[in-house]
């Protein structure tokens, strides 16, 4: 049987109690002309690429996934832009598609460092690094955006951990809101450090017994997604760049929203700019789908397994938002993919329900399960009883019991 946390809090089994609420916001934010500018020149120059690329298929997708790793450093900050641009395609060819949808395998971190681009040197491109390299001086409206958000929810108490893509918008994020706030501890965890290091600098966040409780702010990006918990440190998230893996902002989000949360309520907060093509492509291709299956099902699907058709869908979206003509489009044959693209996400949303039918437990009544359930928990006992056993058997041996702040991290 599968119990999903929505069969433990909804109906009569009386678990509301053990999870905190979910609050989920959405932050949309303009961009500065100048910033907007730089985006759309950007997109211009990648699909000139994409246009000009061979008739291999290869050679195509390449161009596409070229483009699309540009453009997510593009809309993450100028900072990873101009990171992305300097680089020379400085990680193999096959690693670059897996990075672009945030897959890494089981047994290594989620990669945080920009991508390098293969395309070659030329005037165009020169200009574009020039225009990244003055924005990162300027003022961000991304970075504006978040200090927008922040400031009511620091007055409330709340303890946000903002999650970035990559490790140069992590440092300049870090640098933009102690500066924003600086009374408040602010700390980034990224890639550069050891796991055993990511969980000391999180743990070095936990206030003394005597400190005043002020707000704390984590920055991260994703090599702190999976395997460190958060909830007892913080209690909101905020997704600062898009996941374009709809099961990365779930993992995420259950660093914090998880079982001994101590918060009531957990918010999850998600920033993107109606004026970026790539955020609104990335909207509309990946998680708005992924979302409507999960309100219908209860859980959150990964992206397709086939890659090609979520890689012509979002080069289509970026083409259709920037007002490409549509000649491009049907060249690359690029409505083949988004058809095949929607086909594959009602697969998706189909087997869950069939799954979720399979295995369901709503033959199990909880007034017939409630009664075994409650002398089980007699015969365990509560934290209280446990705490009054070690006491008991501390003060029998004349061993003084000394009360210390537990952070756990994993």
């Amino acid at each position: 049987m599968q119990r999903r946390r929505i069969d433990l809090t909804s109906g009569d089994w009386d678990e509301g109690r053990a999870f905190p609420k979910h609050d989920t916001t959405e932050f949309p934010y303009r961009l500065f002309s100048a910033h907007l500018e730089f985006q759309e020149a950007a997109l211009d120059y990648c699909l000139g690429i994409v246009s000009r690329a061979g008739s291999g298929q290869r050679e195509r997708r390449m161009a596409f996934w070229g483009t699309l790793a540009l453009m997510r450093c593009v809309s993450s900050s100028p900072a990873a832009a101009l990171s992305a641009l300097r680089n020379r395609i400085a990680n193999e060819s096959d690693r670059l598609e897996p990075q672009i949808y945030d897959e890494d395998g089981e047994d290594e971190d989620a990669v945080d460092i920009e991508p390098g681009t293969a395309f070659a040197i030329d005037p165009e491109l020169n200009a574009l690094m020039a225009r990244a390299e003055n924005l990162v001086h300027e003022a961000d409206p991304k970075m504006a955006a978040l200090v927008d958000t922040l400031g009511p929810l620091i007055k409330k108490g709340a303890n946000p951990v903002v999650f970035c893509r990559y490790l140069a918008t992590a440092e300049h994020v870090r640098n933009g809101l102690r500066k924003a706030f600086p009374k408040l501890t602010i700390e980034a965890v990224t890639g550069v450090l050891t796991p055993d290091e990511r969980r000391d600098r999180v743990a070095e966040m936990a206030p003394a017994d005597d400190d005043k409780q002020l707000s704390r702010i984590l920055v991260a990006t994703d090599c702190l997604s999976e395997g460190i918990n958060l909830q007892q440190l913080f209690d909101t998230v905020v997704h600062y760049d898009l996941s374009w893996n709809p099961t990365r902002h779930q993992q995420r989000e259950g660093r914090v929203d998880r079982f001994g949360q101590p918060a009531e309520l957990v918010r999850s907060i998600m920033m993107f700019s109606p004026d970026s093509a790539i955020d609104g492509a990335v909207l509309d291709v990946i998680l708005r789908k992924a979302n409507k299956i999960r309100k219908t099902t209860g859980v959150t699907v990964p992206l397709p397994d086939e890659r090609g058709p979520v890689t012509d869908a979002l080069m289509a979206s970026m083409m259709l938002r920037r007002g490409t003509h549509r000649q491009l489009s049907l060249d690359l044959r690029l409505d083949d993919g988004t058809r095949a693209l929607e086909t594959s996400w009602r697969d998706a949303e189909e087997n869950e329900k069939k799954s979720r039918a399979r295995f369901a437990q709503n033959a199990m009544k909880s007034q017939e399960i409630a009664p075994e359930w409650q002398k089980v928990r007699s015969l365990l006992g509560s934290p209280a009883d446990a705490r009054q056993f070690v006491e008991r058997a501390m003060a029998r041996f004349g061993v003084p019991l000394e009360v210390r702040k537990t952070i756990l991290l994993a």
